[in-house]
């Protein structure tokens, strides 16, 4: 199954998220670099509620037990990032797959929430 490739942007300058449409119709394709917009691919995975998922965003949801590790019962939240070609919730260091979390919920961003990670 092909995935739709989606990318968004944080403007740095105007502090606020853009669809590429939008930067594309005022700016340079020079300004994509990290001078004034940060890129954000789309996941192709949507949230609990329908919202798509991308590269940035502050997921929380519940570890399905699926994978090398025991289940826990505990919530998960994290930071969506792309590791060694797999989506995941935390870091390069280490982190759980965001297809190992199940009712999955946007819950913020890191650009517009900072305070939502931990």
């Amino acid at each position: 199954m092909n995935r739709e490739i989606k990318f968004r942007a944080w403007d740095k300058y105007g502090n606020r998220m853009l669809s590429v449409s939008e930067v594309m119709g005022s700016q340079a394709l020079v300004w994509f670099t990290d001078i004034q917009y940060e890129l954000m691919q789309y996941t192709g995975l949507k949230d609990k509620n329908g919202q798509e998922i991308y590269e940035g965003d502050i997921v929380a949801g519940e570890f399905n037990g699926n994978g090398a590790r025991e289940y826990t019962g505990y919530p998960e939240r994290g930071v969506v990032q792309m590791v060694k070609g797999s989506w995941v919730l935390g870091s390069e260091y280490g982190g759980t797959l965001l297809s190992n979390i199940d009712n999955a919920e946007r819950i913020g961003n890191i650009y517009e929430n900072p305070e939502l990670v931990k």
